[in-house]
């Protein structure tokens, strides 16, 4: 019997998908109407199969987080003002901004004007994660396409905003680190090789400091380009292993047991998981599917994983905090805050409720790391400098001994 693929919107307002065996579609459509769900889409499997796996990968240009929060929240408020969904798209492409912003306005509008939904239209853009289509159609399900797209946008422009905060509590050390590192190969590199040769005549013993640094010297000026050969083979061999699903969730899961990192790169993919999965949730997105599209989005394979096992224990019957317990990866709050969320039928509220607790934990962890590093790193580059300069001023004075 031909099994059929289905989108449906159940009586709590859930989108729902699937797949049912019928004779023909309009039995499988009467099937779903009488289990007391509204079908929205019904479409023959192995079509859809055969349709996914002939079409072409997802086209499009790649939006930067900005561009996609800027052109989420414009189509919102454009859809607020009461234009229809192809005059909305239409008036996004003739804005003078970002042409690559134009360019996915433009696909999705004539996709639009072929019949497509904007879900569909979204899923096959590259601009568009993959959380993002089924939060569409959700919103599309139930009416409320533009309240949809404006819990979207405040989702991404939180997400960016974490991103952003990170990224800027970690310039300054690195930079000061990166600056340590090129002023020792400089020093080493340039500078001490200039004194070698002059010492190199010497009948003297040189002091062990200017031994020391002259036979590092040596040793970069020999075996640095090899060195550096070596290092970018091994990082592009790592890279091509990282492909492997089995060895990158091997390496996620020793990153999360690393001493101090492995808990804040904890604490940051559970503080994206839990926002996106209590927006799906509160979008109308049904809980197994979500918990798939949150554990996709997740960077960690390790964390994916987890999720992944979570959503099968719900699939069984379990309660999502007692599935989201049973990997023993995700932190206890947010594992508490979900069986709170559950038993009091609040559980997307509790969701980002619990993000932003860990969002105010990874801050205070960040600005504790950035008040330890900042002056850490500024010791540790005069020490280093300080140390090569002392060897490079014993060479000099040890000439001018000599000659005086």
């Amino acid at each position: 019997m031909p099994r059929f693929r289905y989108r449906t919107l159940q009586a709590s307002g859930a989108v729902v998908e699937g797949e049912v065996e019928a004779a023909d579609q309009q039995a499988a459509v009467a099937r779903l109407q009488a289990g007391g769900s509204y079908p929205i889409a019904v479409e023959d499997a192995a079509l859809r199969a055969a349709a996914s796996e002939t079409s072409a990968r997802p086209a499009g240009p790649r939006l930067r987080p900005t561009e996609l929060a800027l052109l989420t929240r414009e189509l919102a408020t454009l859809l607020g003002a009461g234009l229809p969904i192809d005059r909305a798209l239409a008036v996004l492409r003739g804005l003078r901004g970002s042409p690559r912003v134009a360019d996915v306005a433009g696909a999705l509008e004539r996709a639009v004007l072929s019949g497509e939904s904007l879900s569909d239209a979204c899923a096959r853009q590259r601009a568009f994660p993959r959380s993002y289509a089924p939060m569409v159609a959700a919103g599309e399900a139930k009416g409320n396409l533009g309240e949809a797209l404006s819990r979207i946008a405040a989702l991404l422009e939180r997400s960016h905003a974490v991103a952003q905060s990170i990224l800027s509590s970690l310039i300054y050390p690195a930079s000061v680190m990166a600056v340590a590192l090129v002023s020792a190969v400089l020093l080493l590199a340039v500078v001490v090789p200039r004194f070698e040769a002059l010492l190199r005549d010497l009948n003297r013993e040189l002091p062990p400091a200017t031994q020391f640094l002259i036979g590092l010297s040596q040793a970069i000026q020999i075996w640095g380009p090899w060195l550096v050969l070596v290092l970018c083979g091994a990082a592009a061999l790592f890279a091509q292993r990282l492909r492997d699903p089995g060895f990158r969730r091997a390496v996620d899961a020793r990153v999360l047991r690393l001493p101090f990192f492995g808990p804040l790169l904890l604490k940051i993919e559970a503080e994206r998981f839990g926002r996106l999965f209590g927006s799906l949730i509160e979008g109308g997105v049904a809980i197994p599917q979500a918990l798939v599209i949150a554990g996709a989005a997740a960077s960690n394979r390790a964390v994916t994983a987890a999720i992944q096992a979570a959503e099968a224990r719900v699939q069984r019957g379990e309660s999502i905090s007692a599935a989201l317990a049973a990997p023993g990866i995700l932190p206890e709050l947010l594992v508490e805050l979900v069986r709170i969320g559950d038993e009091t039928n609040r559980l997307p509220d509790v969701l980002i409720k619990a993000s932003d607790i860990l969002k105010q934990e990874i801050d205070a962890t960040l600005s504790r790391t950035v008040a330890l590093l900042t002056p850490a790193s500024t010791i540790l580059l005069g020490l280093l400098v300080g140390a090569l300069m002392l060897g490079v001023f014993n060479a000099i004075l040890e000439v001018y001994d000599l000659g005086t």
